[in-house]
């Protein structure tokens, strides 16, 4: 696969923020956390900076019930990330 970018304390904070909006939605639909989102996903999530729902589902193996349940949680987190 591609080069992973070296991790930086700015990438761990967005994904585990991430992770934490994945976890109350879980914790709120009665889902388990892992298939709600994997920890995978969040990661190639953090790295492409999606801002857009059609951004959202352009990430690998994204499916549409996932962009429904937990889209517009994600896209606050995102919308809050500086631009590079």
């Amino acid at each position: 696969g591609p080069a992973r970018p070296l991790p930086d304390p700015e990438f761990d904070r967005l994904v585990e923020r991430l992770k934490g909006a994945r976890d109350r939605a879980a914790d709120e639909l009665a889902l388990d956390r892992g298939f709600l989102m994997p920890r995978q996903q969040l990661e190639d999530l953090a790295r492409c900076g999606a801002r857009t729902f059609e951004a959202l589902l352009a990430v690998p193996d994204m499916r549409h019930w996932q962009v429904e349940a937990l889209g517009p949680r994600l896209l606050e987190v995102l919308a809050k990330v500086k631009s590079r």
